[in-house]
């Protein structure tokens, strides 16, 4: 049996920062990794796959939730070149978390700052991350028809398991979801981070996978929500998994164990 679950206020000041105004060393360390990722894309050749049901669906002005898995994060800015619209990218209000929001900022994508917490954490999201608030943020957006950007898996884990917030809100606005697969032929994985992040490396081939379009409807959330995180979370998986065949990219040696037993 699990603990009872507990707000924890500790450490609030590390979800006060705000991506627009960042402290000078933030933002000169913002200048210098926006500047390294435009190096990595203009050097890389893009390769992006199966496109067109979501640019359909963004020029009809349909809501559209793109879901990723955490440990891409530094791997998709490039993909506001390829949308024939701004994309509205969920990121953290952590002192990580506002400074990928700046950079994806300055490729072009509107930032909504706020988070919920991951099951691994056991305890209740801590009010300062402003999760309510962002979900309400990307309501009014998708409702206008916009794009939402997003990791399906959330801090600090289990890394590749989808969460139930991004996949309830899509529902909440009508939107359908397209699964991102995103992979490169030369990155770095830092082995210590809970999601096993992949820093791109300078040339090679980028892989972009979108999955079709996911209707999600409120019934089925109110139904079985594991069994639905579940298959949106492998829907992710196959779109990872071609991206990485796309590229080149070795089998992973980290095996994900998901909660019900499965491996991806």
């Amino acid at each position: 049996m699990s603990a009872p679950h507990e707000t924890d206020h500790r450490g609030d000041h590390a979800h006060q920062f705000d991506a627009a105004s960042l402290p000078f060393t933030m933002r000169v360390l913002a200048l210098g990794v926006h500047a390294y990722l435009r190096a990595i894309a203009w050097s890389s050749r893009h390769i992006l796959e199966n496109a067109d049901p979501l640019h359909a669906l963004q020029r009809q002005d349909k809501p559209v939730v793109i879901l990723m898995w955490h440990e891409r994060t530094f791997q998709v800015p490039s993909i506001t070149s390829f949308m024939p619209r701004p994309l509205y990218a969920l990121t953290s209000r952590s002192r990580d978390g506002a400074m990928i929001g700046n950079v994806l900022r300055s490729f072009g994508m509107h930032n909504i700052q706020g988070s919920g917490t991951g099951v691994a954490a056991n305890k209740r999201t801590n009010p300062r991350k402003r999760g309510a608030q962002a979900y309400r943020a990307m309501l009014q957006v998708l409702r206008r028809g916009e794009t939402v950007i997003a990791t399906a898996d959330v801090p600090p884990g289990p890394a590749r398991e989808a969460g139930p917030g991004m996949i309830h809100l899509a529902a909440r606005a009508g939107a359908v979801i397209v699964p991102l697969g995103v992979s490169r032929a030369r990155q770095y994985r830092v082995r210590k981070s809970w999601d096993q992040l992949r820093v791109p490396l300078p040339f090679g081939k980028l892989a972009m996978v979108l999955g079709d379009p996911i209707e999600v409807g409120r019934d089925e959330i109110d139904g079985d929500m594991e069994a639905l995180q579940a298959r949106i979370g492998m829907l992710i998986i196959d779109a990872q998994m071609r991206a990485e065949e796309l590229v080149g990219e070795q089998p992973d040696d980290y095996s994900y164990e998901h909660s019900d037993g499965r491996k991806a």
